[in-house]
């Protein structure tokens, strides 16, 4: 190895010692933000020389090191979104070192100090139509358990405006009957509420006959949130 790859790496440290980055990570609200910035410190450590980020010495971290992390982006191909997410998983762990007096206040503050990229994208993607979502929720119903599953979440996510993480997550006792509204942790760790609109009807697998309720059982959504279909498009 050379002196400046040397410069740009970070040594090894015992592993049971107190870890930054794992302490990092711990701070963030949601399980999916946990996976997400875990992944990138463990990305983080790989292109510091290392196979496991808790073994690095994060105490040694340095503003030059987010140099040779940018360059290794850069040559994946990342886009700035992507690069910024590293910057900020880079200066949240340079945070928590030196909360901890593991990092000199100095290399602390050139580090604070970077700049995230500017930029500007169009969003991906499009919004569907009235059309489109009857047809999509109609594709679903083919008189099938897993058919009005499949109904069911797309109903919800288009007429409540739930994300893939929320919807998949929704249990019995986050609906309100009386007010015909969900309420759950969604994310960034807030609670929401959202209301069914009124074309939209739910019932329980309380609701369903012995028979019917043991063939739901086997299907995942149906475990809380069974019948959610939409009356409209009959």
């Amino acid at each position: 190895m050379s002196e400046s790859e040397n410069i740009l790496s970070l040594p090894s440290c015992r592993s049971n010692l107190f870890n930054p980055a794992d302490s990092y990570v711990r701070t963030l609200g949601s399980k999916r933000s946990q996976t997400t910035v875990e992944n990138c410190v463990r990305n983080i450590a790989k292109i510091l020389g290392h196979s496991s980020y808790d073994r690095v010495e994060w105490s040694k971290l340095r503003r030059s090191h987010w140099q040779k992390i940018l360059r290794a982006l850069e040559e994946k191909g990342c886009s700035p979104s992507t690069k910024n997410l590293y910057l900020t998983v880079f200066k949240g762990v340079a945070k928590e070192a030196w909360s901890n007096d593991l990092l000199p206040q100095s290399a602390y503050l050139k580090i604070s100090s970077l700049k995230s990229l500017k930029f500007e994208r169009l969003p991906k993607g499009r919004s569907l139509d009235l059309k489109e979502g009857r047809r999509l929720l109609e594709s679903c119903f083919n008189g099938t358990t897993k058919g009005f599953r499949d109904r069911a979440i797309f109903a919800v996510m288009m007429g409540c405006g739930l994300r893939r993480a929320e919807v998949v997550s929704l249990k019995l006792a986050n609906w309100n009957c009386v007010d015909r509204s969900f309420s759950f942790i969604g994310k960034g760790n807030k609670e929401r509420r959202v209301y069914l609109p009124k074309n939209l009807v739910f019932s329980s697998c309380a609701e369903k006959p012995p028979s019917e309720r043991a063939e739901m059982r086997g299907v995942s959504f149906y475990l809380d949130l069974v019948h959610i279909f939409l009356n409209s498009l009959s």
